[in-house]
């Protein structure tokens, strides 16, 4: 089915680079200059980027920016595979960024199941036609991802782009690689996480930070875009989410959030029935599937 209906993953965004602020600017003269010496016949030393935001700094928004005008370079000079794939976690991660899951571009096994899957001839290729002139890795939500994942992510890339000579051997296959994400948020399941520094035995999460550590370059996204408002309500509200994210809240910050949810007036709560619901535990998922299929019935 996916092969018979592929998803549109084409990257579209209608912002411009002077609606960017300055780091957003900084990150995405970076990536293009970097692009536009390659497409000049140089060779440019390999981008590993850390880009780090909390939540509202316009990671995503810069992603799809950044991308889009890859590829609009890439038909410029009659190019017509995208340079740039962009990847997370999960599926509601990638879906953000229009891309893929990590798991899915790379072939690798569910969590907690090993490392990445043994490929065939016949896969190889498949991926190695996929990978064909991309230059560029975007991976969003990097708090979910775990040194031996990386470590898996880098061997398939260098399965995908082997080199020609043990000399030529490059982390992640010669790709430049930007890690996109907010350490505060969700950590990797069953793993280490990238920024772990105890003590390793596991030769996988050994190299997994060794490579993590090759990524000297970090630009903080620092101006929050999305709780915008210079009033006192708006200032106060930006400081509770940001003491909640540290969770460190305060009993002023509480309080202004009591207050949002028992500002719902009851006989408005019925018109979000049909809304996105998202809950805590599974059995109170499964009660509200039961609910909708026993409402479908009665129709």
């Amino acid at each position: 089915m996916k092969t018979d209906f592929p998803a549109d993953i084409t990257a579209r965004s209608l912002a411009s680079p002077e609606g960017l602020e300055r780091k957003q600017r900084q990150l995405f003269d970076l990536i293009i200059g970097h692009y536009r010496n390659v497409l000049a016949g140089e060779n440019p030393s390999q981008l590993f980027i850390n880009l780090d935001g909390k939540a509202g700094t316009g990671k995503s928004h810069v992603i799809m920016l950044i991308s889009a005008t890859l590829d609009e370079m890439a038909q410029s000079a009659g190019i017509n595979k995208s340079p740039v794939v962009r990847a997370a976690p999960t599926g509601v991660a990638a879906y953000g960024i229009s891309g893929c899951t990590l798991h899915s571009m790379f072939h690798l096994l569910p969590v907690g199941r090993g490392n990445a899957v043994d490929l065939n001839t016949e896969n190889l290729h498949a991926l190695q036609a996929n990978f064909r002139g991309v230059r560029y890795l975007i991976i969003d939500e990097k708090s979910m991802i775990g040194l031996k994942q990386l470590h898996w992510i880098n061997d398939r890339c260098q399965q995908i782009f082997p080199a020609t000579s043990p000399d030529d051997v490059l982390p992640f296959g010669g790709l430049n690689v930007v890690l996109a994400g907010d350490f505060y948020q969700l950590p990797p399941v069953a793993q280490r996480a990238l920024f772990d520094t105890r003590p390793l035995q596991n030769l996988e999460e050994i190299h997994g930070r060794s490579l993590y550590r090759s990524f000297a370059t970090t630009i903080e996204l620092d101006v929050v875009r999305r709780q915008e408002g210079t009033d006192q309500r708006a200032e106060a509200f930006r400081e509770a989410l940001e003491h909640l994210r540290e969770d460190e809240i305060t009993h002023q910050g509480w309080r202004l959030l009591c207050f949002r949810v028992q500002s719902v007036v009851p006989q408005e709560i019925p018109m979000f029935n049909d809304a996105i619901h998202i809950y805590a535990r599974k059995h109170r998922s499964r009660n509200s599937i039961t609910t909708v299929c026993e409402t479908l019935d009665n129709l």
